[in-house]
């Protein structure tokens, strides 16, 4: 069962883009086996290389201002598997003349298959 509160969703062909709020954030920090059952997903052992301290600049930066709502930490899921296949997203808010940054990271096993395309895009596609 997902327990996810009210949080953004961006749907692609193969993926659901879930923005990480604070609570989505803190359970990642805790393990894999909380964000399984936070997110009602699979997690692979090797869904990061980012790490931990990644996730906590995140939440760091939300905690900071709700301003950032949906402009940090997104959680790509591979909708055919239900697992989570790495993180990704924006480096804060846009720039006053409207430049936005981008981070992504795919599980090994998921790469050279066009997810970190298909993420990106829908990230990109957020923003405007």
């Amino acid at each position: 069962m997902t327990t996810i509160r009210t949080t953004t969703i961006i749907e692609t062909k193969n993926l659901k883009l879930i923005a990480c709020n604070s609570d989505i954030l803190k359970a990642a920090i805790e393990g894999n086996e909380i964000i399984a059952q936070k997110l009602g997903v699979t997690i692979p052992d090797n869904w990061t290389e980012f790490g931990i301290g990644a996730l906590q600049y995140s939440l760091e930066r939300l905690t900071e201002s709700e301003d950032e709502k949906d402009w940090w930490t997104y959680f790509p899921i591979h909708k055919q598997d239900n697992k989570l296949i790495g993180s990704g997203g924006y480096k804060g808010k846009p720039t006053a003349d409207g430049t936005v940054e981008l981070g992504y990271e795919i599980a090994p096993v998921y790469r050279n298959r066009g997810l970190a395309t298909e993420m990106t895009n829908g990230l990109v596609e957020k923003c405007f």
